[in-house]
């Protein structure tokens, strides 16, 4: 694929880049990107930090949904009459099965499956392309981001996709991956962990509640069993020792456990357990770099930090030339909607050069 294409046509002409629309109907979230003629009415809702508007002739929107409140996507969609210009829409995820009659029947369009590893692929050369030196960060609550300035300097490395579940993908150069691993243990199995203790089901909600928790509360470390002077020799007394290891002691005594601490330690062993899954396959594979990206992680402070702790932890018994590095994308939970979007862009190239 030639990755210069999109610098060309973009200032050659704007019907390469509208209407198309990229979607990622994953098994919590559908995720939209679409991109609109620079002076277009801005009248719907979209995550505007995500907004990419520095180019002087489009601007492209991200918008998430509920997987199984997805009519509501298709009623964005119709609402924005982006069915009326393209007949056309590249749809990645497990939904452009499950729901490409619904779309068919409801919108009149075709739908066009973009295989869900490629729509990653592509979703970081459309990136590299839109945001060069705006993608890829490094994060610590000392420093707080720090953004990549050459992406190509990555290869290779690991993928960490955490949506509902997780996909490990193995990105050699801008042509060649492979998904090499994955686990159950992501944004699904908190969020079902989280609604069954605390009732909560809506996953902004529990990162606004765990932001208020203190997951000390609740877990217990190495100072909780040898005190902190007394931790055996190159063991740290805030190493974390058993997630919710106090929770069984506070409810026989009858001390109350409120939903803040639960969350909050949910949100740190789903971090911490992902990243050495993680960092195992990193060693296996003998990469260094490791971008976590997906809706679990979607720039949440707290899932950030945990993980670049937990790399940072795992790296001690590493010499320093086999250290590993944790990274953050911007656009985390929307690089397949990109994905699928620039996949639409090439098609229509294609057609035209024809």
């Amino acid at each position: 694929m030639n990755t210069n294409k999109l610098k060309r046509q973009q200032s050659a002409s704007i019907e390469y880049l509208i209407p198309y629309v990229g979607i990622d109907i994953g098994g919590t979230l559908a995720k939209l990107c679409f991109a609109l003629q620079k002076g277009s009415p801005v009248d719907f809702k979209h995550i505007e930090h995500l907004a990419i508007r520095s180019y002087s002739d489009f601007d492209v929107f991200f918008q998430t949904f509920q997987t199984n409140d997805v009519e509501s996507l298709i009623d964005f969609i119709d609402q924005l009459n982006m069915n009326f210009i393209t007949k056309k829409f590249y749809i990645t995820g497990g939904g452009a099965h499950k729901f490409e009659e619904l779309f068919q029947k409801r919108l009149k369009v075709e739908i066009i499956k973009v295989q869900e590893f490629e729509s990653l692929r592509m979703g970081f050369l459309l990136l590299d392309q839109l945001t060069p030196n705006d993608t890829v960060f490094t994060y610590s609550k000392q420093k707080g981001q720090q953004y990549i300035v050459k992406n190509k300097s990555l290869f290779p490395f690991l993928l960490v996709n955490v949506g509902s579940g997780v996909s490990i993908i193995k990105f050699l150069d801008e042509g060649t991956i492979q998904r090499v691993n994955g686990t159950s243990i992501g944004g699904g199995f908190f969020l079902g962990l989280a609604h069954l203790l605390t009732g909560e089901n809506n996953f902004n909600s529990l990162l606004d509640i765990s932001n208020k928790g203190d997951n000390q509360n609740l877990d217990l470390y190495v100072s909780d069993i040898f005190g902190q002077s007394n931790a055996p020799k190159d063991i740290h007394g805030d190493a974390l020792c058993v997630s919710m290891g106090k929770m069984t002691q506070k409810l026989k005594e009858g001390q109350d456990v409120n939903k803040q601490d639960i969350v909050k330690s949910l949100l740190l062993m789903t971090s911490f357990n992902l990243s050495q899954i993680a960092f195992n396959q990193a060693k296996l594979e003998g990469i260094q770099n490791i971008i976590f990206a997906g809706n679990f992680v979607r720039n949440h402070p707290d899932t950030m930090d945990c993980i670049d702790h937990a790399i940072d932890y795992f790296n001690q018994a590493q010499s320093k030339q086999n250290q590993n590095q944790a990274f953050f994308v911007k656009h985390d939970g929307f690089i397949g909607a990109l994905g699928s979007f620039y996949d639409a862009f090439n098609k229509k190239v294609h057609e035209s050069n024809v």
